[in-house]
């Protein structure tokens, strides 16, 4: 049975890839101080929330019943247990009594790190269209605008009720809310503030130093939004397509070097969203739960994020052909690469078939040499046959 388990459960574009770098970059040496992370690595936990939640994922072959060996290995790992991924967030109260219903752990912590509402309006829209959402995002916005407690965009970045919802179980001193610091602050403050919970010390495990920065600008969004939009890759079949290549190679190598404007939010919209945010930040100070780093960081501002101008044609297009150009330098690369490696392994293969030759050559010398020996053996045993007639 666990002594500790810490559910960090989102919210998502709070930093939870950094922490999650980080937690896996030091997952051996947490363990040798009886710190689990269960399963192999991040994949592992999204399949589980995803398996949580009843949803459709890709599937190599390898994670299937990821869920299973979840809380199994929570169940029977006798220190402290961290499990860590923003797609457990959303879950609704039944799948959270089911999942707590299975878990065998002495405390039940919750961890949700948290930015304000309306920053995150933009980005949940552009996290949105890389994952194969193709709507826009004024539509998006108007969605999101009728009812804080209900909504794809509320499931996920609601923080008082995910933690209501995921804290049902706790007491409300063992749900943390860890707020995403200022830039000013330093890049490992959210690291610090998430190990003070989990009882890790940051001067001997340091902060993930990988850079992952997935975030485009407005242009580059709408461009990555029409190709879902005429394409497939929107569907669940096309995942690993979708994630491969329109993610890894055109947005994360290519797009996120291109000038662009950033995504703000409706000027129109966003005193609703403030004013959400408030009511948000209220019931998170009623329910007393443990607050890491200021809380007030979390309301959110008119002037933080800048009205919302859909790019023109041309802007996209400019952002199209930047990135038909670096796509094409890619492969340019790749080709100049696998062009390389070719020329390595006939390079190899040539080294081998001399050291072939080579050792035929030896084996014909000893073959030639043996034969010798056998006919100077004969002719010895001939010899010692005379003499013993004699």
């Amino acid at each position: 049975m666990a002594r500790r388990l810490f559910m960090h459960v989102g919210t998502p574009k709070s930093g939870t890839t950094y922490l999650q770098n980080t937690l896996w970059e030091h997952q051996k040496s947490l363990r040798n101080a009886g710190i689990l992370l269960p399963l192999n690595g991040m994949a592992d936990h999204w399949t589980a929330a995803k398996e949580l939640r009843n949803q459709k994922a890709y599937d190599p072959g390898n994670r299937r019943g990821a869920l299973k060996k979840l809380v199994a290995e929570i169940s029977s790992w006798p220190g402290d247990v961290i499990v860590s991924c923003e797609i457990f967030g959303p879950a609704t109260p039944k799948q959270i009594e089911r999942f707590w219903s299975l878990v065998i752990a002495e405390e039940k912590h919750i961890i949700v790190t948290a930015r304000d509402t309306l920053r995150q309006v933009p980005s949940e829209w552009h996290e949105g269209v890389k994952n194969g959402n193709a709507r826009r995002f004024q539509e998006f916005v108007e969605v999101a605008s009728v009812n804080r407690n209900q909504g794809f965009f509320w499931q996920r970045h609601n923080v008082a009720a995910i933690a209501r919802r995921w804290g049902k179980y706790s007491d409300p001193s063992q749900v943390h809310i860890v707020t995403v610091p200022n830039r000013e602050a330093g890049p490992d403050e959210l690291w610090r503030r998430f190990a003070s919970v989990v009882g890790i010390d940051p001067s001997t495990y340091p902060g993930s130093q990988a850079v992952v920065n997935e975030s485009i600008g407005n242009a580059a969004t709408e461009l990555v939004r029409r190709i879902v939009a005429a394409s497939d890759l929107g569907t669940v079949e096309k995942q690993e397509v979708r994630r491969q290549g329109l993610r890894r190679r055109l947005v994360l190598r290519v797009l996120v070097n291109y000038q662009d404007q950033p995504i703000g939010c409706p000027i129109e919209s966003q005193p609703w969203f403030v004013k959400q945010s408030s009511a948000i930040v209220k019931k998170i100070g009623d329910a007393d739960y443990h607050v890491v780093g200021d809380l007030q960081s979390l309301q959110s501002k008119l002037e933080v994020v800048p009205d919302f101008n859909e790019p023109e044609d041309w802007q996209v297009l400019h952002a199209g052909l930047f990135g038909a150009l670096g796509l094409l330098r890619e492969r340019d690369s790749f080709r100049l690469t696998m062009a390389a490696e070719r020329q390595a392994r006939k390079q190899i293969l040539r080294d081998l078939e001399e050291e072939v030759a080579a050792a035929q050559a030896l084996n014909d010398r000893l073959r030639s040499f043996r034969g010798s020996l056998r006919t100077i053996q004969s002719g010895i045993k001939r010899r010692l046959r005379r003499l013993s007639r004699r």
